[in-house]
């Protein structure tokens, strides 16, 4: 997800609690990196302590939704707080992004950077402003929210989209697809057909099929929430366009939801 630079002094706004300011401010990144380490996620968080706080609530989401409803939602294999111009990327202004295949992505290491690993901006982005950024991100369409957590818990959402692509086409045919929205010509199709209509999610849910379902699947999850506990009362994957079993009909109200449905099961060249 991109977003402009903030470089606004430290503050906190209305989406954080004083008891999550105070959280946020009393943690120890190296107790979470091993709490994350405990569930097989290697983690560093460069000390950055609203990234690994944030991302530890994101976890404890999925963790809350896998014990209460029964499901097995896919973890990240990895969380990092990286400059992101040491990085092969053309992201350098983007707030974070998810690997979806094993990459060498450092530019002077020889490392192999697995699938499902996340890396968040620490050249670019104050995260000590993440209620400003997401303020900013809603009121400029890119966000579906102004949630604070939504910029973070995009990239889990990412890793759930991919997982499920797995299950459902398998490693070797979604690669081949994301490949072929590296073309230009194939993502200009995309956005010709669907972008005013993914727009209704928001601006970036419009930019990309990945980005449609992670933007949606953030929405919907972060409506679930208890905003004090920030953990889910329901299970948005037992409600349409997540849930396999729930006809869709034919009425034009649900063509996103179908959409959604269709990327979300690994046809995003649709």
């Amino acid at each position: 997800m991109k977003i402009h630079k903030n470089n606004n002094n430290f503050t906190f706004k209305a989406g954080l609690t004083k008891s999550m300011q105070a959280e946020i401010l009393r943690c120890d990144t190296k107790k979470i990196e091993n709490y994350f380490a405990g569930r097989n996620i290697e983690s560093d968080f460069q000390n950055s302590k609203v990234v690994a706080w944030c991302s530890l609530k994101c976890l404890q989401i999925l963790e809350t939704l896998n014990k209460k409803f029964c499901l097995n939602l896919e973890y990240p294999k990895g969380i990092f707080v990286e400059d992101f111009r040491n990085l092969n990327s053309s992201q350098d202004d983007a707030m974070g992004f998810t690997n979806f295949a094993p990459a060498f992505l450092h530019k002077n290491k020889n490392i192999l950077v697995p699938e499902k690993t996340i890396f968040f901006n620490a050249s670019s982005i104050n995260w000590e402003n993440i209620d400003n950024i997401a303020d900013e991100c809603y009121e400029k369409n890119i966000s579906t929210t102004n949630f604070f957590l939504e910029q973070i818990l995009h990239e889990f959402m990412h890793v759930l989209h991919e997982n499920n692509m797995l299950k459902k086409i398998g490693g070797t045919k979604m690669i081949k697809i994301l490949q072929d929205l590296l073309n230009q010509e194939v993502l200009n199709e995309f956005l010709h057909k669907h972008a005013k209509s993914l727009s209704h999610i928001c601006d970036y849910a419009a930019s990309h099929p990945l980005e449609a379902v992670a933007c949606d699947l953030a929405k919907r999850e972060i409506a679930s929430l208890d905003k004090e506990t920030l953990l889910p009362v329901s299970n948005i994957f037992n409600k349409k366009p997540y849930n396999k079993k729930i006809f869709l009909t034919k009425n034009k109200d649900n063509s996103i939801e179908k959409l959604i449905r269709k990327y979300w099961n690994g046809n995003l060249l649709v």
